[in-house]
């Protein structure tokens, strides 16, 4: 792959933790404040289905990414010097 860039190490657990858990917060809030209520009726199980189905979406396609992107100058602290040292 021309212009692909080195295989980074994966950061610390500590720091992936951090950053799932400021992905899911939102998505929990925004999930819970909007369908809470219009699922409230339903059984358990419709409820636990929905919710898991679209908050496993929302994570994989849209808040981790994003969240990583964002905060990637923090997981990999050595790529941003790296990238500014030629040597």
């Amino acid at each position: 792959m021309t212009g692909a860039s080195p295989h980074l190490p994966p950061p610390p657990l500590w720091k992936q933790a951090v950053v799932s858990g400021l992905s899911i917060f939102p998505i929990s809030l925004l999930g819970n404040g909007v369908l809470g209520p219009v699922l409230a009726s339903s059984p358990l199980i419709v409820r636990t289905l929905t919710f898991t189905l679209l908050f496993s979406t929302a994570m994989t396609f849209i808040a981790l990414p994003t969240t990583t992107r964002l905060l990637h100058g923090w997981l990999h602290p050595t790529a941003r010097t790296d990238e500014h040292n030629p040597l």
